[in-house]
């Protein structure tokens, strides 16, 4: 590298963090959080409070405020707020006589509250930077009981969708629920229950003790007048606000004060109509100029309920307020077919106890007197369904019941466990694309024990189609947990951290305590109280996962390899080394872990001997990889059927999207009158799909009614189609791109060919072999122990990953035996075949390591060729001598004599017939031995 370079790359290493700083302010609020987190201690009874994300400081934690300030008045309690406007007049007189302090949400007094308090406190999320450090005590109450869906429940939600309200339950010590309902639907959509490590109690929703005017001493004519409300009976008009906010229209808001006015002219004298919108929509409409119709956000609403005669509303959670004062409620929602199609509903809607209808003229004609008297004896059933199931601890006592959980003061309030006694194992499984390690991580988690082990995977939020397809395969009973936004590092932290990925984890310029702390602030703040039994890196290629599980303080650690790693690290795609960026630092961790686990024995003992620098080979062992057995042979089955019923197009897969629309792909099956080679495989440099089209174009020459499909996609996909045409194969090599259900096409193949430079174990090979193919491969490590010495299929000659003749032959070969092809239950001793390869001295040397004939002779002469001579050749009537993919008739009449002229790859079989007496594959017995390495070995 020259000076000139040198010199720029230090001052990007440089520049970097700074611009970062300077440019983003997230990552300069993250700075000042870090800084009071990691410099300051717990600040003794201090309390911080967040209220619906600051914009309104009322709710559930404004009720526990106001329980705590009487029973505490000498804690330190730290209010949230965005607009000093929304702060109620109660909180702001006690911030000039108690020790109550306002801090403006994301300043810097709020960075130190969040980082210093001894409490928590909020009823929706924090933001994704925070960290609830051991010594804090976080108390969510969340927001009310759910009549429309959360989560994953939602219709069409994204797994990803609301990573941050599980990060949050995932880091809250106790959560304060209204009832056993809410409870376990925020856990379950929020795929956390049988994982979810922290205390759950039925308090009742603290708010409500505001609706029953147990919190403060004050009858309805002082409170209307303490909120300037107006004399008349009132009638509070609450809907859902459905539009986002950038999208309302000033038309959208004059449509909800005509109703308004619409109502006021038809409802019984002496009543007041009062509009009551979501704090998400409250600041538009003020600063459309429609304040004045509004009910303050200043106000809290459950403390508004208490004055409140008749309450309409569609599915706010409102209205479960409001049913413990036992006065009359009436449910207009006109869109609720569309909405219960497009979010869902828990609970079916003419279970309301009240009038329900998507009609505003009989919403008005209903809201009359007649209705508000006789609500009580028309809907009596409903509302004790609602009050047994819903608010049987809204008892005004529920404030009460959560300051005791909260300070873990003695209490008989009831406790819920989501947890269960299985073995958590958090795995991290390479970012589900197409290729063989997702495909293993699936079949691992369609196999493992669920009564046994709970598997939670990690991952980024981000989604792209083939990742979230793959997500999809997993069986549901698997959890999802995400790392996503800002990690946890300050400026220094980042210098260090990009220090570490240049030079390694095990560089001396790196301060290796500063990084652990690091990665560990990190672990927490994504994984909150959840600790896992054991971290798995299936993935292997991740070097920020793989930090972040080796140096977490979870207590075992494994990391998988799913290839010859060192191969991997000096592998090139399009001109540049593909992973050499990761791998450099990712072998660094590699200390830190209690097992390094290869998917073959043979690639072990290649990974133990290339990275035994880094870590001791004591760590080092192999499980292999299970395969889709029972989900291939239904495919095979579908396919059969297929044929049977005689259609030309043959169905690949079928999937609904959630519009309703139906994708079917299908393909026309190979022709049958040519003999077809497929190869199942990332289009990618290591597995060399361009000495297979050279091998194969020696086959095309000399068996013209030969075809080659590659199935797969990847990063040489272009490079490999122009090959093809350059070599003119266009009418006989098909590139089929990726499938989704590949052996449904292999079916109808001749043989599957997997000729790799590399491999961890070959899977697709295996697949193969349950789909009942016969199969070729290269002789490297993982394909070795798949076909074990040619008990499972045809091993080339150690060259044949850069030689197309010799890879040639054994493509040769496949076609001249087809007839012979036989399956037995065992194999005792695989025949033997005989490679000869001409070096670049041209000396004929004998490739093959376990050869031992001796009726087969030898001889090259001077002139560079070389006869062989097979005595006693009646023994060998289905003896055949391969040279560059072209079979060869002997030059003696006894055919026991073949002089070759010319030529570089050489391969002699002495039977065909017994060369392709294969072993079945039993799969049931593979997986189950697998299962048992796995949990031998991977399970610590």
């Amino acid at each position: 590298m020259g000076k000139m370079n040198t010199i720029k790359l230090i001052g990007k290493f440089i520049a970097r963090p700074i611009r970062e700083i300077v440019t983003k302010p997230a990552i300069r609020r993250i700075n000042v959080y870090l800084y009071y987190v990691k410099h300051f201690k717990i600040q003794q009874k201090s309390v911080l409070l967040e209220s619906y994300h600051a914009v309104n400081l009322t709710g559930n934690v404004y009720a526990i405020y106001q329980k705590m300030i009487q029973a505490y008045p000498d804690y330190t309690y730290y209010w949230v707020y965005k607009d000093i406007n929304t702060v109620p007049a109660d909180i702001l007189a006690d911030s000039k006589t108690h020790h109550v302090r306002l801090v403006k949400f994301e300043s810097r007094q709020y960075m130190k509250a969040l980082a210093v308090s001894e409490y928590l406190l909020n009823d929706t999320s924090f933001m994704p930077y925070f960290i609830k450090r051991e010594q804090q005590r976080y108390m969510n109450t969340w927001h009310g009981t759910p009549l429309k869906t959360l989560g994953l429940d939602i219709k069409g939600a994204g797994k990803s969708d609301h990573k941050n309200i599980q990060r949050n339950l995932l880091s809250a010590d106790v959560l304060a629920m209204p009832n056993k309902f809410t409870a376990e639907h925020l856990i379950e959509s929020h795929d956390l229950k049988g994982i979810f490590p922290n205390e759950v109690f039925l308090t009742g929703n603290a708010r409500v003790d505001n609706s029953l005017g147990t919190l403060v001493d004050e009858d309805v004519s002082a409170l209307k007048a303490r909120l300037k409300l107006p004399d008349e009976k009132i009638i509070l008009y609450a809907p859902t606000w459905k539009k986002d906010v950038a999208y309302t229209t000033e038309d959208d808001v004059l449509q909800l004060l005509g109703e308004i006015k619409r109502l006021q002219k038809h409802v019984p004298a002496g009543y007041k109509v009062l509009l009551k919108v979501h704090y998400f929509i409250y600041d538009k409409l003020v600063e459309m100029g429609y304040q004045d119709q509004l009910v303050s956000n200043a106000i809290d609403t459950n403390t508004l309920l208490r004055g409140v005669d008749v309450l309409i509303t569609d599915y706010s959670s409102i209205f479960f307020d409001f049913l413990p004062v036992h006065r009359p409620v009436l449910f207009y929602v006109p869109d609720k077919e569309s909405y219960a199609r497009n979010r869902g509903f828990y609970k079916p809607l003419d279970t309301l106890p009240g009038l329900v209808t998507d009609d505003f003229d009989q919403l008005l004609a209903e809201c009359n007197q007649a209705y508000f008297d006789n609500w009580n004896r028309v809907y009596e059933g409903q509302y004790d369904n609602y009050q047994a199931e819903f608010l049987q601890f809204d008892d005004g006592h529920a404030a009460e019941r959560a300051v005791q959980v909260l300070l873990k003061q003695p209490t008989t309030t009831e406790r819920l466990n989501f947890n269960n006694n299985k073995k958590k194992l958090l795995v991290y499984a390479g970012g589900f694309y197409n290729n063989g390690i997702t495909n293993s991580i699936i079949n691992l988690s369609k196999n493992l024990d669920s009564d046994k082990y709970e598997l939670i995977f990690v991952d980024y939020p981000r989604m792209r189609r083939e990742k979230e397809y793959n997500m999809n395969r997993l069986p549901s009973r698997v959890h999802f947990l995400f790392n996503f936004s800002w990690a946890t590092r300050t400026f220094i932290d980042t210098y260090n951290q990009n220090t570490s990925y240049h030079f390694g984890f095990n560089s001396k310029l790196v301060n290796q305590k500063r990084m652990t702390a690091t990665y560990q602030l990190n672990f927490r703040r994504v994984f909150g109280n959840f600790m896992p039994d054991e971290v798995i890196d299936f993935g292997g290629y991740n070097k920020a996962v793989t930090g972040l599980f080796a140096l977490s303080k979870v207590a075992k650690k494994v990391i998988f390899l799913h290839n010859t790693m060192w191969d991997e690290y000096n592998k090139i795609v399009n001109g540049r080394y593909k992973h050499r960026k990761n791998l450099r630092v990712t072998f660094t961790y590699y200390p830190y872990f209690d097992k390094i686990i290869s998917v073959s024995k043979s690639a072990n003992k290649r990974n133990s001997a290339d990275l035994s620098r880094y870590a001791d080979v004591s760590k080092f062992t192999w499980v292999e990889n299970l395969v889709n057995g029972a989900e291939i042979e239904a495919q095979l089955a579908d396919v059969r059927h297929q044929v049977e019923t005689g259609t030309d197009l043959i169905e690949l897969t079928k999937t609904k999207e959630p519009n309703g629309i139906v994708t079917t792909k299908q393909f026309h099956p190979v022709d049958q009158d040519y003999f077809n080679f497929v190869t199942v495989a990332r289009l990618s440099p290591e597995k060399n799909h361009l000495v297979l089209i050279q091998a194969f174009k020696l086959i095309h020459d000399n068996y013209p009614k030969t075809r080659l499909y590659l199935v797969g996609d990847g990063p040489m996909r272009t490079e490999i189609q122009q090959f093809i045409s350059g070599l003119g194969l266009d009418d006989c090599v098909f590139m089929m791109g990726f499938l989704e259900s590949p052996m449904k096409f292999v079916s109808f193949a001749d043989y599957v060919v997997l000729p790799s430079t590399t491999e961890g174990q070959g899977l697709a090979i295996m697949e193969a072999l349950i789909a009942g193919k016969p199969v070729v491969g290269t002789d490297v490590a993982g394909i070795q122990d798949v076909i074990n010495g040619g008990r499972f299929g045809l091993l080339s000659g150690k060259d044949a990953v850069s030689s197309p003749d010799s890879l040639a032959n054994t493509l040769s070969l496949a076609i001249a035996s087809e007839k012979y092809i036989q399956y037995v239950e065992s194999v005792e001793k695989p025949l033997a075949i005989s490679y000869i390869t001409l070096t670049a001295k041209g000396q004929w040397v004998v490739d093959s390591d376990n050869w031992q004939n001796a009726d087969v002779v030898y001889d090259s002469g001077d002139d560079g060729q070389l006869a062989i001579e097979i005595k006693h050749p009646e023994k060998y009537p289905n003896r055949a001598v391969f040279v560059n993919g072209l079979r060869v008739e002997a030059t003696q009449p006894n055919g026991a004599r073949y002089q070759v002229q010319n030529g570089s790859a050489i391969m002699v079989v002495l039977d065909l017939k017994q060369q392709v007496c294969f072993e079945q594959f039993n799969w049931r017995k593979y997986n189950q031995d697998t299962l048992n390495e796995f949990e031998t070995r991977a399970i610590i």
